[in-house]
């Protein structure tokens, strides 16, 4: 069954007032509503996020991914820095009558909860966009030990190389814009830098990511392609290479120690190398 957003009116009525996304009205909805509501239930229990009292779900969006958590898990929060991302998640989580989940406004690297308040963090599409050390130490601060962190659909090299083409097209004039070209292709060149925001992290540099800050990796491989239940299934949103590059990625750290208090430890190991490992 698809994700429906525009059959409801008070969800279209938030699609309406969200301003443009940098080149496209409602590029996030209708990223979001392209696949079933199979695909993000069946994702969860692929990397067997399930069973557990606490989840967090940071930079929920629509609130596609904290709902199928919720028919999973105890009880799970989702964040996000948008308000009308937030409201469009509560009626959503309303229509799918979920009492086990709640919404808030509230944004990265420092949330709003005690330390240790969470079993399972999942955060999808939101890791090239952020300081990856704060970030991770924040994940390492809120997760209770031996808690996990999902980090999905993350920009490899390939995404950005995408990315950058993709505003280079003269064909399609709502892509072409300056201030986009120049970010693109700067992160495409220099975006694996420890403190580049945005960024991009490949297979490789996801173990250094982790063990520099606390966290042991569990898996890491092309964005819908772990999977725990031994069915070997491939479910991405995103293509796994671009022009032979790594274009989306994911993994997941378990916390087993402290955090590095520096993120220059990590700093030489991010360019990395193509790995792909699950314990």
């Amino acid at each position: 069954m698809p994700l429906h957003l525009h059959s409801d009116p008070q969800l279209q009525q938030l699609l309406d007032e969200m301003p443009r996304e940098g080149w496209e009205r409602n590029y996030y909805a209708k990223l979001v509503t392209r696949h079933s509501t199979q695909l993000y239930a069946d994702r969860v229990d692929m990397v067997q996020f399930v069973g557990e009292k606490k989840v967090l779900d940071v930079g929920c969006g629509f609130g596609q991914w904290a709902i199928e958590l919720a028919r999973r898990n105890r009880s799970v929060v989702g964040v996000d820095p948008n308000p009308l991302l937030i409201k469009a998640a509560k009626r959503l989580a309303e229509l799918h009558e979920m009492e086990n989940l709640a919404f808030c406004v509230d944004a990265l690297p420092n949330l709003g909860f005690p330390d240790e308040s969470f079993d399972l963090i999942w955060c999808w599409s939101v890791l090239m966009f952020v300081n990856r050390p704060a970030v991770l130490r924040e994940f390492h601060r809120l997760l209770r030990p031996g808690g996990r962190f999902l980090a999905g659909a993350v920009n490899a090299r390939g995404r950005w190389l995408y990315k950058t083409l993709q505003s280079l097209n003269p064909l399609n004039p709502r892509l072409f814009r300056l201030r986009r070209l120049r970010q693109c292709w700067a992160t495409f060149r220099s975006g694996s830098d420890v403190e580049a925001v945005p960024n991009f992290t490949m297979r490789g540099a996801s173990r250094a990511l982790c063990e520099t800050f606390g966290f042991e990796l569990v898996a890491v491989d092309f964005d819908g392609h772990i999977d725990f239940t031994g069915e070997n299934r491939r479910m991405p949103v995103f293509k796994p290479r671009f022009c032979f590059m790594e274009n989306n990625i994911e993994f997941i750290g378990r916390k087993v120690r402290p955090a590095d208090t520096t993120a220059a430890a990590a700093g030489a190991s991010l360019h990395g190398t193509p790995e792909n490992t699950s314990s």
